[in-house]
């Protein structure tokens, strides 16, 4: 194996085609998700499926005050992984919009971005910078 990118163990991965088992949202639906993305970005889908479910206002009256909740709660080594996962998802999905609204949905976000005027790349680069600035 002469290909230096094998060799360094650095290789972006790949999105496989193949999709882990369903996941189901509180509002009954399912969404399948790419392995990988179920593996790797747990702190993320912790974030955005267990603070902004459809219950999410009972967190804070916008994303900001949820943001802070997630920051009282959580301990400071998942929110750092966190903010590294967001990095990781914007990578990996620039210029795709769309695949990153899929994930978003896939995995239980039900807050309305949209109503803020944002895409859903828009309200990660958002949430990243409400993560990295001290709590409410």
């Amino acid at each position: 194996m002469d290909d230096p990118e094998h060799a360094s163990g650095l290789q972006e991965p790949k999105v496989p085609t193949a999709f882990c088992s369903k996941r189901t949202l509180s509002s009954g639906h399912t969404r399948r998700i790419p392995i990988f993305v179920a593996k790797n970005f747990e702190n993320l889908e912790h974030l955005l499926g267990g603070y902004f479910h459809q219950d999410w206002d009972v967190e804070g009256a916008n994303d900001a005050e949820v943001i802070s909740a997630f920051q009282r709660t959580e301990p400071v080594k998942r929110i750092e992984v966190t903010i590294a996962e967001i990095d990781h998802i914007l990578q990996l999905f620039t210029g795709d919009a769309s695949k990153i609204e899929e994930l978003l949905t896939a995995w239980g976000c039900e807050y309305y971005y949209q109503t803020d005027g944002l895409s859903g790349q828009e309200w990660l680069q958002r949430v990243r910078s409400l993560l990295m600035e001290p709590e409410l």
